[in-house]
């Protein structure tokens, strides 16, 4: 069948070149701004509960230690589940002032001797924005002794 907007004539075949170069260019400048626009995810701990599917209740909460080192060099600690605990912990004698993590470390011990169950539970090490990384590694290290399973919170 003839084409009617040929005008009598047949028609011809255009081979049309495609450039690859701009194509390209033009897509790693949407992948650059599309990554320096992007909202960066922000790590964190995030504790939820649900309900039980038979309706039974468990039948023990399993402990839950949370650690906040604070900018004023004082600890808290606080532990949640089968019991509930909380203590602040002052900063070190030194001159210059420090975390007192060896308290740190015997209070978590004492809880322990009082509930095993702690030394099968998980804690989470929390700080304030000043605190150096080097003296939250060292929390980390302290609760360890004690607590089965640490992580990074709040960050």
């Amino acid at each position: 069948m003839r084409n009617p907007f040929s005008m009598g004539r047949t028609p011809q075949k255009q081979e049309v070149d495609i450039n690859l170069a701009s194509i390209i260019d033009c897509l790693t400048v949407l992948i650059t701004f599309t990554l320096a626009s992007a909202s960066f995810l922000s790590i964190g701990v995030i504790e939820t509960g649900a309900a039980s599917v038979n309706g039974v209740a468990p039948a023990k909460t399993p402990a839950h230690v949370s650690v906040v080192l604070r900018n004023d060099h004082s600890i808290q600690v606080n532990v949640r589940g089968s019991f509930r605990q909380s203590v602040q912990i002052p900063s070190g004698n030194t001159a210059p002032a420090a975390w007192n993590l060896a308290n740190l470390g015997v209070t978590l011990d004492t809880w322990s001797k009082a509930h095993p169950e702690l030394l099968k539970s998980s804690a989470t090490i929390e700080s304030e924005s000043a605190v150096p990384y080097r003296e939250i590694v060292r929390a980390i290290e302290t609760s360890r002794k004690t607590v089965a399973w640490v992580a990074l919170g709040g960050l």
